[in-house]
């Protein structure tokens, strides 16, 4: 059987000619756009967030806790001078109180986070081409999210085609440079470099909004890094497919929501197979006092614990949001933060409204392994609890508030070295928006 790859020097040809049409065609539909009378707008958007938090989670109640404070400032403008067609700048300052070591001194660490030219109905009524920096966010955001509790966020700089295919169905094809380690070449030094070591991200995305009852998404996402050595045989150290779909939908006060994926491919040269697969009811009641709902689900994500057979079956959660293992962020990078073992997330969340501007919500996660840790015998990382309350004092200004606790599992108290104490973590945010 011949597998179908959407990595290697195919996909990296395939993310250069993406990119390159969609250079081509903003171009050509600027420049042929005239102002059909539509009067020139500017709209300022701008966010201010600080976070304190209060930091015990490495389980050892002798080293004390940590506190420090994040401060994430943006600033953008969307323009649209003319009739269909936008262009969105956005920069951004992320620091930490005090890392600066004077007062005088200055981290320069301002960076462009959104650029990019939209284009709507461009060619074809039903395409839209957006080109440039832009954040990306899909489904529940498992795989490809903008990361926005993150000091950061992400975004990512590449083409996005999205195709309002007819009524619900919707259809996105993006590609992404992730790393470009052949910039062109000088005038003085006009030989070519290949494009032997640069990484890439591209897909397929389609989205069909039936109606509250049955929604569907389904993708196919291939990256690639294409840097070579010895170990990988003189091919691509990764080529990775990842083929999945997303179902949710709600029957008056009950819902539903699971995502199933699976990836394929070779990491340095190691044979890869794994899988993901979600599930969660939920049920809420909008007209009882304080509005209570209450979701129970799980999340599984493949581990292995057999690391000497050449073949990888853990699952990669490529550019996904944090915070979906538990608000302490114990499970950011699946493979790393669980050995490879792999990730089971037992959960039941609860959260009411006792004030229009008020809800306070409670998650409790029981952690395990996918796989058995051989040497302990065991699959429990621990139970952590969180406690989040929010409040939204106007249109511009929000606070948040959560308080977490773990108690670790034999395979937690591992990763930290044997100390089993309660790992504890605080946070209180306050946001402007405009």
């Amino acid at each position: 059987m011949k597998r179908i790859s959407l990595t290697g020097n195919k996909m990296n040809r395939g993310v250069s000619l993406i990119l390159g049409v969609g250079c081509l065609i903003m171009a050509a539909g600027l420049s042929a756009q005239v102002n059909q009378g539509q009067e020139e707008t500017i709209t300022f958007k701008a966010q201010v967030r600080a976070r304190g938090e209060i930091d015990q989670r490495d389980l050892n109640s002798k080293t004390g806790y940590d506190s420090y404070t994040f401060l994430r400032t943006r600033f953008g403008a969307l323009l649209q001078p003319v009739k269909h067609y936008s262009a969105f700048i956005q920069f951004q300052d992320s620091r930490v109180f005090g890392k600066e070591k004077s007062p005088t001194d200055d981290s320069k660490n301002v960076d462009l986070h959104q650029a990019y030219i939209e284009a709507k109905h461009f060619i074809w009524d039903k395409m839209d081409v957006r080109l440039g920096r832009m954040e990306v966010s899909y489904g529940e955001e498992r795989l490809i999210g903008r990361s926005n509790w993150g000091n950061t966020g992400r975004s990512l700089d590449g083409s996005l085609f999205m195709f309002n295919l007819s009524g619900p169905l919707k259809l996105d094809v993006f590609a992404y440079r992730l790393n470009e380690n052949s910039p062109p070449p000088t005038l003085a030094d006009t030989t070519a470099v290949p494009d032997k070591e640069d990484r890439d991200f591209m897909g397929l995305y389609l989205t069909y909004n039936h109606s509250d009852y049955f929604n569907a998404d389904a993708y196919i996402i291939g990256d690639g890094d294409h840097t070579r050595n010895a170990a990988t045989h003189g091919k691509d150290s990764l080529q990775r497919a990842t083929i999945g779909t997303f179902l949710s939908g709600r029957f008056g006060s009950f819902s539903y929501k699971t995502e199933m994926a699976y990836q394929t491919g070779t990491i340095s040269g190691a044979s890869l197979s794994a899988f993901l697969l979600t599930g969660s009811f939920g049920y809420a009641s909008a007209d009882a006092a304080w509005k209570p709902s209450v979701v129970v689900g799980c999340d599984y994500v493949s581990g292995d614990n057999n690391l000497a057979d050449k073949k990888i079956r853990t699952f990669n959660t490529l550019f996904g949001s944090s915070r979906y293992y538990g608000g302490m962020d114990y499970f950011i990078d699946i493979a790393r933060h669980t050995a490879q073992l792999g990730l089971q997330d037992n959960m039941i969340k609860i959260k009411i409204q006792p004030a229009d501007a008020v809800t306070a919500g409670l998650d409790y996660h029981y952690f395990l392994s996918a796989q058995k840790d051989k040497t302990l015998n065991s699959k429990v990382f621990g139970h952590e609890a969180d406690l989040v309350v929010a409040y939204k004092a106007n249109t511009f200004v929000s606070f948040e508030s959560g308080f977490s606790i773990m108690r670790p599992g034999k395979l937690l108290k591992k990763r930290f070295g044997g100390r089993g104490d309660p790992g504890m973590w605080s946070y209180l945010t306050m946001q402007f928006d405009y």
